[in-house]
């Protein structure tokens, strides 16, 4: 995921090279599931992600 600028994903702590697989809990494919995922939900999501050999979640509050 690359990131730019001081967006929710930024203040939260993602990191360029940090691979989504699931947003709260529902397993991310692509960008469309992405968005999705995203879409349904307005205040905040739990991110898995991969960093490194690392799994790890990653709470980030929306808009």
């Amino acid at each position: 995921m690359e990131q730019e600028g001081q967006g929710p994903a930024a203040s939260a702590g993602m990191q360029v090279g940090d691979v989504i697989l699931a947003v709260n809990g529902d397993a991310v494919r692509g960008i469309d599931d992405l968005r999705k995922e995203l879409n349904k939900n307005s205040n905040s999501v739990a991110l898995l992600v991969m960093r490194g050999d690392q799994k790890m979640y990653v709470p980030i509050k929306l808009g």
